[in-house]
């Protein structure tokens, strides 16, 4: 009988013992608080007003020298400047991108103000025909 209780006792208490360890290491581990989930929001655009346009002299002549340097305008919700940039477009459909974006003062926290400068060519200001502004918050 002796042998038969050291066959199963001692494998038995093995057992115990290191499910008993692995209970400790679980124990000890701590996971901060996270949040994930689901959800849907409709996507609306934004009004632009009181748009504003700086023009740049590139020295050429008169009427056909004059670009767009730089256009501002108010949106009428928040905004991240990172996340916004005016297209000027000319007669043929071109556009020229202006996504060097910045808040500007004179806005509100509702309706921001912002700020966006050409990144590469400017569109000429005879040739413009349309803005194109995206935004995100």
């Amino acid at each position: 009988m002796n042998r038969l209780v050291r066959r199963v006792a001692i494998p038995g208490a093995a057992a115990v013992v290191i499910a008993t360890g692995g209970f400790a290491f679980m124990a000890s581990n701590s996971v901060a608080s996270s949040y994930a989930g689901q959800g849907t929001a409709s996507i609306s655009g934004y009004n632009v007003s009181h748009i504003h346009y700086t023009l740049k002299n590139q020295g050429g002549p008169v009427g056909n020298d004059l670009y767009v340097q730089s256009v501002t305008f108010t949106l009428n919700h928040p905004a991240d400047a990172n996340n916004i940039a005016a297209f000027i477009y000319n007669t043929v459909n071109t556009p020229a991108r202006y996504g060097e974006c910045v808040a500007g003062p004179g806005g509100t926290t509702s309706h921001p103000v912002f700020t966006c400068s050409h990144t590469g060519n400017m569109q000429q200001l005879t040739a413009a025909s349309k803005l194109g502004v995206v935004a995100a918050q």
